[in-house]
């Protein structure tokens, strides 16, 4: 628990000793969203249809897809 406290603290200092150009820092970013869509896409979703197996959980799956589909278009 300890390595996890101190992982954000080394993670700052760790930036005041190098810099990534933005092509890599696209790279990283891409591949970090694509590892949490494969958790929600594995894990997440499927774990709410069965704690909660209505249409609202599917209504509400898909209001997410859309808020964020309009929040990228309006942030373009």
């Amino acid at each position: 628990m300890v390595a996890d406290a101190l992982a954000p603290a080394v993670g700052v200092t760790a930036t005041l000793f190098f810099t990534v150009s933005e092509s890599t820092l696209g790279v990283i970013l891409a591949i970090f969203c694509g590892f949490f869509f494969y958790i929600g896409a594995s894990d997440l979703i499927p774990e709410s249809h069965h704690a909660h197996p209505t249409i609202w959980t599917t209504i509400m799956t898909i209001s997410g897809i859309l808020v964020l589909y309009i929040a990228i278009h309006l942030a373009s």
